[in-house]
């Protein structure tokens, strides 16, 4: 399956530079900004794969990804955090030795 990059603004061109160079930016991140700047540059799924330790799958999740969402698209989506699972049951209580027959101290 051949993913084919759509054309970069300006913008999107020097945001992607200093993503790749910065610092302080999260290692997940630099590595979507380097597999769409390859791609931006010519370089084929496979050779980005190569270049960057990945598979050729990931490379093209995030090619699709950015081609659909933009800049935005690279960051990491939000994440359901703690709570009840939807549907679930709730966790039964913590009970301790005594309640679960077993002698204390043992």
């Amino acid at each position: 399956m051949t993913v084919r990059l759509r054309p970069l603004t300006a913008d999107e061109h020097q945001t992607l530079e200093r993503l790749i160079l910065s610092p302080t930016a999260a290692t997940r991140v630099v590595t979507r900004a380097r597999i769409v700047w390859y791609a931006s540059r010519g370089y084929g799924v496979p050779t980005i794969a190569t270049r960057l330790h990945l598979r050729p799958g990931t490379v093209r999740t995030w090619l699709q990804r950015f081609n659909s969402q933009g800049l935005v698209g690279l960051l990491d989506a939000a994440r359901r955090r703690g709570g009840a699972r939807p549907g679930g049951k709730p966790a039964p209580p913590r009970q301790g030795p005594h309640q679960l027959g077993f002698p204390f101290g043992v």
